[in-house]
């Protein structure tokens, strides 16, 4: 089991980082972009980033999953496998430039009406350029996953938040060009990001047509791609709707307390960039003792991301007041544990999501958990946000996430059947509901800095006390992390001897 965790866990610890490096361009520039933009134009970034997100989506048809999964299927870097990669290269690249060519002889009708507050020309025609340029970029790392080359993964995320960092202080902070020198710094790290992984992927694929690969291919991928694009709408049908009811002003608020909150959705995608190839290879070459090994490592990893929910929740109000530069984004701060938990919920959708990729007859039904999902979060946007605004916005993206647990876990375990420690988990959830609840005690007493941050430190310890107390972790299982944590910290030691 050990030999899995580190499998699992070391690469999950870099997809986190580079993740976070990628996702940076959002949470780390909120400094920046709350000094330099007003709410109304952070609200207008924050449409044309979800627009962004939804013609990646479009651009990529549902193919982006068969690099992933049909990976295995070919001996590395044979012919089979090359010609595959080329022909879906191909397929994808023709399909969004006509896809781009489409959108910019109706996108101007089509977004007056739809999308009012943002306008077609340049905004809408910028964000068709990013996704044009990030689709091939994207392909290029999902070939870093498959092949567990984490560090170039890493590399690549790392350099596009160096250079999304200096073009924004220098469009948005040294020329105050606004929400145009934002949406432009992003089209012009898109290209060249496209260009290196065009570079990549030109030198490992057979440009060519295969058309019995690309029909299964797209066996595979069109079931998927209403199921992608429902997830797509989880996550910006809210902006859309506040746009529309609310303005660009309380989008732009809501718009920060998302990307405080998805602090938990880089983690868990990250972990989840390492958890599907280990469960794919795990799955098939271990048949017998494999569901055993993925119902233990679930454990831990609920075990590890309820204790990064809690700190980011019991911490949320400080981080919103020391990374935002202007008090009128401070409204933002109750919003973040609400989002929190939602990307905890997507965070177990994905790993469900991976038990039924793993089953290929199942993945045509697979969009029937996210389309349900997906309506039902157009409906509760709908309902909720005239009424209680930007919080009606946040639960309905909460309740919509865990509906899509729900319905992709019923099809998962009818499916791929893993009999989950389901004791272990329940004691997880409920410790850290009491966790919680506390929390909120605390909000209501209100006492000073100080006395709430000990209080909050206090609130975390007594949760991994608790674990130790209740019997939750086994002799053998704490023997076992202090003995890697010991070898972990030893091996820092000797490279650190080395270097010196």
């Amino acid at each position: 089991m050990r030999h899995y965790i580190r499998e699992v866990g070391l690469h999950s610890i870099i997809y986190t980082i580079s993740t976070v490096a990628g996702s940076a361009m959002g949470f780390v520039l909120i400094p920046l972009l709350t000094a330099w933009l007003t709410t109304e134009q952070y609200g207008l970034v924050a449409n044309v980033q979800s627009l962004v997100q939804l013609f990646n989506v479009l651009f990529a048809f549902g193919l982006t999953v068969t690099w992933s999964r049909f990976w295995f299927d070919f001996e590395e870097n044979s012919r089979e496998q090359r010609r595959f990669l080329g022909t879906t290269l191909l397929f994808i690249a023709a399909w969004s430039l006509t896809l781009t060519a489409i959108m910019v002889l109706v996108g101007p009708w089509l977004f007056a009406r739809l999308l009012p507050g943002v306008d077609f020309y340049p905004y809408v025609a910028i964000a068709l350029g990013t996704s044009l340029c990030m689709v091939f970029f994207n392909q290029q790392q999902i070939i870093f996953r498959v092949r567990q080359k984490s560090w170039w993964f890493a590399v690549l995320n790392i350099g596009r938040l160096v250079l999304t960092v200096g073009l924004v202080a220098l469009s948005v902070g040294a020329l105050r060009q606004g929400t145009l020198g934002k949406v432009a710094a992003d089209l012009i790290v898109a290209a060249v990001s496209a260009a290196i992984a065009l570079w990549l992927l030109l030198r490992r694929v057979h440009l060519c047509i295969d058309w019995k690969r690309l029909r299964e291919a797209l066996r595979y991928a069109l079931p998927l791609l209403p199921h992608t694009l429902a997830i797509v709408v989880l996550q910006i049908t809210d902006k859309f709707f506040l746009t529309q009811m609310r303005g660009l002003d309380t989008t732009g608020i809501y718009s920060v307390a998302f990307k405080f909150g998805s602090i938990m959705s880089i983690i868990v995608y990250s972990v989840n960039m390492s958890w599907h190839p280990f469960f794919m290879k795990t799955a098939t070459s271990h048949q017998v003792d494999a569901k055993p090994i993925f119902a233990r490592l679930t454990t831990y990893w609920l075990m590890a991301m309820l204790l990064v929910a809690l700190c980011i929740t019991l911490f949320s109000r400080e981080m919103v007041q020391l990374f935002t530069f202007s008090e009128s984004y401070f409204a933002a701060a109750p919003l973040v544990p609400v989002f929190v938990f939602a990307y905890l919920l997507y965070g177990l959708y994905m790993l469900a999501a991976t038990q039924v990729f793993y089953t290929k007859k199942a993945v045509k039904l697979m969009p029937l958990a996210t389309v349900c999902a997906g309506v039902l979060n157009i409906l509760l946007n709908a309902l909720l946000i005239p009424r209680w605004g930007m919080y009606g916005a946040a639960w309905a993206t909460f309740c919509s996430h865990g509906v899509n647990l729900l319905l992709a876990f019923a099809l998962a375990q009818h499916h791929y059947f893993i009999h989950y420690e389901w004791r272990r988990l329940a004691s997880l959830a409920a410790l850290t509901a009491v966790a919680v609840a506390g929390y909120y005690l605390l909000q209501t007493w209100a006492p000073g800095f100080w006395p709430m941050l000990a209080m909050k430190l206090g609130l975390v310890a007594a949760w991994l006390v608790s674990l130790v107390v209740s019997g939750f972790l086994s002799p053998s299982e704490r023997a076992n992390m202090m003995d890697m944590l010991r070898q972990m910290m030893a091996a820092r030691r000797g490279r650190s001897g080395q270097n010196n």
